[in-house]
Parts: C-alpha cells; sequence; structure tokens
C-alpha cells in the first residue's frame, strides 16, 4: 500500500525546496518529508510509522554522506525494499557504479532548471511507485 510520501534527503534548502515544490505540481496528494543529511534521515526513518514510497538522496553532505547512508538504509530490513534515487550534481562512472553496488534504484544528476526538476521527479515517479 502507497503512503503517498517521498523523502528527499539534501544538505542544500534551495534544492529541497524546488523538489518539494516540484512534486506538489505533480501530485498534491504527495507528502514531501525533508531530511538535511544521511543522519537526520535515518533519524527519522526510524522513529516513522508511515514510510516513504521512495527516497531521493543527495551524495555530498555534512555528517553523514549519502553512500553512507544508502548503505545503512538497505542493511534496514524494514527500510531496505523502499527504492533509492541517487539524486546529485556530481555525477561520474564511478559514483554511478557506487550507487548501484550499494542498492540504489538509479542514478541521476540534479536538473538545472525548475522544469526539467519536474519532468526528472514525474519521471521518477511513474516509473518506480505508481
Amino acid at each position: 500500500m502507497l503512503s503517498n510520501i517521498v523523502l528527499i534527503i539534501d544538505d542544500d534548502e534551495d534544492d529541497r525546496q524546488m523538489f518539494a515544490e516540484a512534486l506538489q505540481e505533480i501530485n498534491p496528494a504527495f507528502t514531501c518529508k525533508q531530511a538535511y543529511d544521511g543522519l537526520h534521515a535515518l533519524e527519522h526513518l526510524e522513529k516513522t510509522v508511515l514510510l516513504p514510497d521512495i527516497i531521493f538522496l543527495d551524495i555530498n553532505m555534512p555528517r553523514m554522506g549519502g553512500f553512507e547512508c544508502l548503505k545503512k538504509i538497505k542493511e534496514i530490513l524494514r527500510l531496505n525494499k523502499i527504492p533509492v534515487v541517487i539524486y546529485s550534481t556530481a555525477k561520474t562512472p564511478e559514483l554511478e557504479h557506487m550507487a548501484h553496488y550499494l542498492g540504489a534504484a538509479c542514478y541521476i544528476q540534479k536538473p538545472l532548471h525548475y522544469n526539467e526538476i519536474v519532468n526528472c521527479v514525474k519521471t521518477i515517479i511513474t516509473e518506480y511507485i505508481n
């Protein structure tokens, strides 16, 4: 059963806000939960009853980065079936390989423009949770 919750984990507040706005434009029924780093996200996920349908995860963050967070999510039985999309400005073949190796559903480079963000998030949501 879908919760209609999407979790964005990113230390950039502006990026989180644009993502949340794009998600609301795509489908107002979705709730966008936000975390500012991997540690904050894991603390939230441990306490929440309704888990997100999908997680968008940045790589470069303070305290706990995206790859460490992804690894921990995939180690926790309650969380390991949630698709995790690496959503980062950085993109190299090595980073993509590491993301897939650690269990990411896919790796996408953050779009630069709002309309591109809407289209990107809509494509991912449609593919992974609809």
